[in-house]
C-alpha cells in the first residue's frame, strides 16, 4: 500500500507540473482532506507538521508548503495548495438550533453527545481530530438514520442557506 500511495502522490504532483507547463496562464489548486490522507508520512513536510499537532491551522500550512516546495520553483506562484482541515459535515456543527429545527426529538440518538460536541469545540473545523471522531462519525452517533450523508445533506441544507 505504501508504494501505491507514493505513486498516487507522485502522480498528483506530476499532473500539477504538466498542467502548469502546458498552460502558462493556468492556476492549479487541490482539495485534499487532511484526515483522509492515507499513509500521510509520505506527504511532503509530514514530520515537520506532526510537531504542530496542537495547532491544526499551522499544520495545514506546513503541509501545503511542502506540496508547493515539491514543485519546480518557477511554477509555484501558480499553484494554490489546499488541504482541507474539516469535513463538510463539520460545517453543520455551528449551532444546536439548526439540528433542532430540522430533526424531531425521536430522530436524535444521543442529543446530549451533540450538545457536548458543540460546547467542547469553539470552532467546527477543530472537531475533526481523528478519523473515529470526525464530524460524519459524530453525526452517525447522535442522529438516527441509515441514509447517512445524503439524509444529512437534505435535512440540514437550510443550515448553509
Amino acid at each position: 500500500m505504501v508504494a501505491r500511495w507514493s505513486y498516487l502522490l507522485s502522480y498528483l504532483l506530476n499532473q500539477i507540473v504538466v498542467t502548469l507547463k502546458q498552460d502558462t496562464t493556468a492556476f492549479v489548486t487541490t482539495f485534499i482532506d487532511l484526515y483522509g490522507l492515507h499513509k500521510p508520512e509520505l506527504f511532503p513536510n509530514w514530520n515537520e507538521a506532526l510537531i504542530l499537532k496542537r495547532n491544526p491551522y499551522q499544520r495545514v500550512i506546513k503541509l501545503e508548503q511542502g506540496m508547493s516546495d515539491a514543485l519546480p520553483e518557477n511554477l509555484r506562484h501558480r499553484f494554490i495548495p489546499n488541504i482541507i482541515l474539516h469535513e463538510f459535515e463539520g460545517l453543520l456543527f455551528n449551532d444546536l438550533s439548526h439540528f433542532e429545527n430540522q430533526f424531531n426529538e425521536n430522530e436524535f440518538r444521543n442529543k446530549t453527545a451533540l450538545i457536548n460536541v458543540l460546547n467542547d469545540f469553539n470552532n467546527p473545523e477543530l472537531i475533526n481530530e481523528t478519523k473515529e471522531n470526525s464530524p460524519s462519525h459524530r453525526l452517525e452517533n447522535v442522529i438516527f438514520n441509515n441514509f447517512k450523508k445524503l439524509y444529512m445533506v437534505f435535512k440540514l441544507q437550510k443550515v448553509l442557506d
